[in-house]
Order: C-alpha cells, then structure tokens, then sequence
C-alpha cells in the first residue's frame, strides 16, 4: 500500500476482511514513520473505484481533510477534480512497463534508480508519532487471532546512515518489540542486517532499489520459512 500510514492499512485489512478469503499468514512491515499522522489522504485515487455507496470507506476516511460526502453518493462526482486527475495521468505516462506490457508483478514495483542523497541537507529530527492511534495495532493482532490469521511482523532495511537522522527510532521501534513480546509475535528486523550497510542496494535512506528489492525478498523468504504453517 505505497505510502500508507497504519491506520489507513488496517481499516483496508478490514475492508478486505468482509468479502474475500481469510489468509493463512500476513506479513506486515512496521517502519519509524507507520504511526505518524497526515492530514489528507495519500494518494485518494486508490479508493476511487469503491467510493460510491460505500459508507463504510467513508467512516474510515471521513476525519481527513480532502474527504468529501458527495463522492460517496453522487456518481462520478469523485473524478470532478479534473486537475487532480490530469496530473496523475501526466505522472503514469512517464512510469515504464516491462517487456510483457505490465507495470506491476504480482502488485509489487521496484525502481531501478541510483543513490539520490545529499546529506548536508538532512536534518536530525524526531520521527512523528501519533500514539492515539497505535492501539491500532493490538487490535489488528486480536482481530488476526480471532479469524486464527498468524502475523508476522518485519522492519524492512534501512540505510544505516538514514537510521541516525530519526533521533526517537530506537524508541519506536522498542515499543514495537514490547507489544510483539506480549502477543509473541515475530519481528524480523533489518535494521541492523548486512543489506543495510551496503548503499548499492538503496536509492534512498529508506527505499531499496530494484536489486535491494530482489536481495531482500531473498532473504525474507528464507527467514520466514521456520513460522509458515
């Protein structure tokens, strides 16, 4: 879910919930910035299609600031804002597609982009952090262990330079690890793994590359063998 925060990840969770087949397993990522708060929704094209009539999405949503009533009821009123729409077909006709025509595989896209830094421009600051709404996250694991869905929590790599700049990053990620504990949960941690000191796997402090990508997913698959069911 590119650039969701929790909140909005788990009401999708449950949305998903209503109408599709219970998974087995989910693998979910926690990040130093899963908690922090945004005003408007990110990227509201991706709810676009399942607006209409569907006043469940809008009591997710409705606390937003761009959240609008009338583009739950008024057919194709949510695609008025034509300059929304104009620069978000601007922005797909510059993305590529691979050689068999598709954008994504299987949902996923990774970037083949090089190291874009400055670190005179970084600045060390506190990472945000809404705690009104991480009890959140106990209800997504007592909700999993109701429909006897397992978790498996993981903190994808990060530039172990990039880590430093979040002055409060051990604390969030300590209290990941205190309400994992409680449930018993797994936490698979890469921040201190080989793959986040090494700067040819990222194009960011906090994105992997395609071969980063790749490299990860490697080693993911491997760590997450001994839980599968």
């Amino acid at each position: 879910m590119n650039g969701s925060k929790f909140k909005m990840q788990y009401y999708r969770f449950l949305k998903y919930l209503d109408k599709n087949p219970h998974p087995q397993t989910i693998v979910w990522n926690l990040d130093t910035f899963s908690f922090s708060h945004i005003d408007e929704v990110f990227q509201p094209n991706q709810y676009v299609p399942f607006m209409l009539w569907n006043y469940k999405l809008y009591a997710y949503l409705k606390e937003y600031e761009n959240a609008d009533w009338k583009d739950y009821v008024i057919p194709f009123y949510r695609y008025e804002d034509q300059k929304y729409w104009k620069d978000e077909i601007q922005k797909a006709t510059k993305e590529k597609v691979d050689k068999n025509g598709d954008f994504r595989l299987k949902g996923f896209k990774s970037y083949n982009r090089k190291w874009n830094v400055n670190w005179a421009n970084l600045k060390a600051k506190d990472a945000e952090f809404d705690a009104e709404v991480y009890p959140l996250l106990e209800e997504l694991i007592q909700r999993c262990q109701q429909e006897n869905i397992q978790l498996i929590f993981t903190i994808a790599p990060e530039f172990y330079k990039g880590q430093g700049y979040m002055l409060n990053r051990d604390e969030i990620v300590g209290r990941y690890q205190k309400t994992l504990q409680k449930y018993d949960l797994p936490l698979l941690d890469y921040s201190d793994d080989s793959i986040s000191y090494q700067q040819k796997w990222f194009y960011n402090t906090t994105h992997l590359n395609d071969k980063g990508a790749d490299e990860f997913t490697r080693r993911l698959v491997t760590a997450l063998k001994p839980y599968m069911r």
